[in-house]
């Protein structure tokens, strides 16, 4: 467990350090890099116990990946037992590719949803001028540990969070293509198209500054959640 905690430290420091010591464009990403990498070198050094879906469908489905010799006999084989994730399927099948030891694609999961949620966060500080290295703190003490298992829906969570940013900005297409693209990694994502009239509820009233409006927005964003919890089977899809 202090594995975790100091990698969680070192890795916000790092986009402490990225985000605000440094003005060279190339040491920020050397920092970005290091900061985005350790925690999902982590992810993907772990054994296959650590995370109940590692052996459900983490290592099951990278290992007949291997067995395939293209990606529409994998996906095929998929499609017969219900794995429908194209999004996550090709990802598998892509890391399947390069290497044979199923911690490369624990790896390439954990990689994959620190970058979206590395992005979104990126985009919400341009937003609402909220810092990355805590937000980046938050995901890791609230999310990672969750992400060790439920792999599919964390990067189609990530992937969301990154979808409603486009919302603020009023750039519906690409709201939509990065909801549809969370779709492809876990059908649950499918969901996210309630924020779209929660937007037009909360974000809307010009006469309410934009700070109230973000709020009413995740109030609104809670009593859906709540809802969706409560009464739709769905999100245990």
């Amino acid at each position: 467990m202090l594995a975790y905690f100091a990698v969680f430290i070192f890795s916000t420091f790092l986009f402490w350090v990225g985000e605000y010591k440094t003005e060279i464009k190339a040491l920020k990403k050397i920092f970005l890099c290091m900061a985005i990498l350790i925690p999902a070198i982590l992810a993907g050094g772990r054994a296959s116990y650590i995370g109940t879906d590692v052996r459900v469908y983490g290592k099951p489905f990278f290992d007949t990946a291997l067995k395939c010799n293209s990606l529409s006999s994998f996906l095929s084989i998929q499609s017969i037992y219900n794995f429908n994730d194209i999004g996550f399927n090709i990802l598998v099948y892509l890391v399947s590719l390069y290497t044979k030891d199923y911690h490369w694609a624990l790896f390439a999961y954990e990689f994959v949803s620190i970058c979206f949620i590395y992005y979104a966060f990126k985009r919400y500080k341009k937003i609402i001028n909220i810092p990355i290295w805590f937000c980046m703190l938050l995901y890791y003490l609230l999310l990672y540990n969750v992400s060790l298992n439920i792999m599919r829906q964390t990067i189609a969570v990530c992937i969301i969070c990154l979808a409603v940013s486009y919302l603020f900005t009023k750039n519906y297409f690409k709201y939509l293509l990065f909801v549809l693209l969370g779709i492809a990694f876990h059908a649950s994502a499918i969901l996210a198209l309630g924020f779209f009239p929660l937007y037009f509820i909360g974000l809307t009233n010009l006469n309410t500054s934009f700070r109230e409006q973000i709020s009413r927005f995740i109030i609104l964003c809670g009593i859906f959640c709540i809802v969706i919890g409560l009464f739709i089977p769905a999100v245990k899809w």
